[in-house]
């Protein structure tokens, strides 16, 4: 009994060192790098886990909601602004992780695949919303991260994600206008070259049980994501998709997809 108890308590304990990350799977807590405000990550810096990542089971880590786009002719993305204003806390505190993201993906809108995204949490560092830049390699189970910073329901947050050819560099941005605190992580080019970026997603990613629906956010049950521009121009011809349905999640383009707006059910 006691022999039994021990091994629970030491798999107890191994797993309260995986943490959940955006865009796919938990990671050990020494494969997520935290960079300073004015560290970039290079190409020349070279990072090792010896933990690898695995699924969030018996939790569902799923998009519940996105749009996806990928330019025409095989031209990447680059550039992304969109902003949105933080949503209430969710109906009850159950343990879950609530993302909502717009991101860059490479070659795939799946999740595991190189991802740039600055990303409003609930669950990832308490029962609270935070907005935090990321860049995560979920298939070789390493991330990078910005800062996190406080947001509140009802904080407007202004987003870009920028590939500037100049200095070759990516910059992930995630400003709180209420606080003017931002997240930023700047990444090289070379370092993100094997990524090749051609997919722009806007999310609701979720780590939950199914039919939990007081686990996602109250209040007015919906997210919108306005002035949404790629590629400095061009309006995206979203395709939308709802993963799950069990709380009434729905998912829109307006604007002619400038406007994406996200809903569901308590």
């Amino acid at each position: 009994m006691k022999a039994a108890l021990l091994i629970l308590g030491i798999c107890a304990l191994a797993n309260a060192s995986f943490i959940s990350v955006p865009g796919g799977f938990y990671m050990h807590k020494d494969c997520i790098f935290e960079l300073n405000e004015n560290e970039a990550l290079t190409d020349d810096r070279v990072d090792h886990c010896a933990h690898p990542a695995k699924p969030s089971a018996p939790e569902i880590q799923i998009y519940d909601l996105d749009v996806k786009f990928s330019p025409a002719n095989s031209v990447l993305v680059t550039q992304m602004n969109t902003s949105w204003t933080v949503p209430e806390l969710p109906v009850e505190a159950g343990g879950q992780v609530v993302y909502f993201w717009p991101g860059f993906k490479s070659s795939e809108p799946v999740m595991g695949l190189p991802v740039l995204q600055p990303v409003l949490q609930y669950g990832q560092q308490g029962p609270m919303w935070m907005l935090q830049s990321w860049f995560v390699w979920g298939n070789r189970g390493i991330s990078y991260t910005g800062k996190a910073i406080s947001a509140k329901p009802g904080d407007f947050i202004t987003s870009y994600m920028l590939y500037d050819k100049s200095d070759d560099t990516w910059t992930v941005y995630g400003l709180n206008t209420r606080t003017n605190e931002d997240s930023t992580l700047k990444v090289s080019g070379r370092k993100t070259s094997e990524s090749k970026f051609q997919w722009a997603m806007v999310v609701l990613e979720t780590i939950m049980d199914e039919n939990e629906c007081k686990l996602l956010p109250g209040g007015a049950r919906n997210v919108t994501f306005t002035n949404v521009i790629v590629n400095n121009a061009v309006v995206p011809n979203w395709t939308p998709e709802e993963g799950l349905t069990d709380c009434n999640q729905t998912i829109s383009v307006a604007d002619g997809g400038k406007t994406v707006v996200m809903t569901w059910n308590n």
